[in-house]
């Protein structure tokens, strides 16, 4: 604690300085937290749950529904949740929502395997409307994670 620098994050410090692995630190911010610690692969993932939340209000806030159950709505994210978070998320649906954190790297591979972010609608060569996938997402502002 007495190496970490001004204005950086002490998880963050822990893992540059190889004292905690990031797996490590987020099971201790699970535990301190009370929150549940999720290793979730994207095809455990159902499409029209990801589409539960609108994208724009997922990538701000960087969650990624992953299951519906009981009346709630389970999220994934590498940040802790906050009272801002939580009133943005919840007035897009009725589910109460669940957060279950992941690191930044398991948020960006779920996301990646979406490829929600990159969905864009272009005008066809023959003037024809359609969806095309691009490979470039776009850049959005965030939270910071308690890595960074």
């Amino acid at each position: 604690v007495a190496t970490c620098p001004n204005g950086v994050r002490l998880g963050a410090h822990l893992v540059a300085s190889g004292a905690l692995s990031e797996d490590g630190l987020y099971e201790a911010l699970s535990f301190q937290q009370g929150l549940p610690r999720i290793q979730i692969q994207p095809d455990e993932v159902a499409e029209h749950v990801v589409r539960a939340l609108p994208e724009s209000v997922a990538r701000t806030w960087r969650v990624m529904p992953f299951k519906i159950e009981e009346g709630g709505l389970l999220v994934a994210c590498p940040e802790l949740p906050s009272l801002e978070m939580t009133t943005a998320l919840s007035g897009h649906t009725s589910l109460e929502i669940r957060f279950h954190l992941v690191t930044p790297a398991e948020y960006e591979t779920l996301a990646d395997a979406f490829a929600w972010h990159a969905a864009r609608t272009r005008v066809h060569p023959r003037g024809l409307n359609r969806l095309w996938l691009t490979g470039a997402a776009p850049v959005v502002s965030r939270p910071r994670s308690p890595c960074e």
